[in-house]
């Protein structure tokens, strides 16, 4: 009796099922609306992006026109800025981070002249200057700050003046987090380099002017001016 209960009910669940092709139909109506939700997903979440990347590109924007500098995007989310400044060529070049790499920040003054190629690291050279040799005695002096120059006696020279001892102490100390810098004085500019983790539109201005002052004083003391 009961085994006769359990067939007539798989007849009847059999009979009352869905035919195949509507089933069918229900599965590729499913998978339409997953991939139309998952487009739209992947387009808000590039539009968010997107715009959040953006918005921090134009973080130094203020200090820029404040300062009478041209603006306009580079690479993409980045934002490049010319003008000039204390009568020397400013070049500003932002990069903010995309989650595979870190924000990249340069300043580049020129023209610069002081006679040597120079470079001032927290550890080793890495653009530049690899060639150099490392100027000891003022370690202490510059709090831990390395110089590597391919003239040592020139760079010696241009570190007995305490301004330049005090900017580079300024520049190259994290006034927020500890985040890579470095300045290169390359045959004919200045390069100041940081992976910026904080947008303070205070912070980026001192670091701005630092290097052109950094520039001025070290042009002060070079015989080749």
């Amino acid at each position: 009796m009961e085994q006769e209960l359990i067939k007539s009910e798989i007849r009847m669940g059999y009979l009352y099922s869905p035919p195949r092709y509507l089933l069918k139909g229900y599965d590729q109506l499913n998978a339409i609306i997953v991939g139309v939700l998952g487009i739209i997903f992947l387009l808000w979440l590039s539009y968010y992006l997107f715009s959040f990347v953006t918005e921090i590109s134009l973080s130094f924007e203020p200090v820029m026109k404040e300062a009478g500098l041209s603006s306009e995007r580079y690479l993409i989310f980045g934002r490049r800025y010319q003008g000039e400044i204390n009568g020397k060529n400013i070049e500003v070049n932002f990069i903010p981070s995309t989650g595979l790499r870190p924000a990249l920040l340069n300043i580049i003054v020129k023209p610069v002249e002081i006679g040597t190629k120079l470079a001032i690291v927290q550890d080793k050279p890495l653009l530049d200057c690899k060639d150099c040799k490392l100027i000891t005695g003022f370690e202490e002096e510059l709090d831990g700050i390395k110089v590597f120059a391919q003239d040592e006696k020139m760079a010696t020279e241009y570190l007995q003046d305490s301004k330049i001892k005090n900017i580079i102490i300024s520049l190259m100390h994290d006034q927020s987090s500890r985040s890579l810098r470095e300045i290169y004085f390359k045959s004919s500019e200045v390069l100041f380099r940081i992976h910026p983790r904080n947008y303070d539109v205070d912070i980026f201005r001192n670091l701005l002017y630092g290097v052109i002052d950094l520039t001025i004083e070290f042009e002060k003391n070079s015989s080749y001016n």
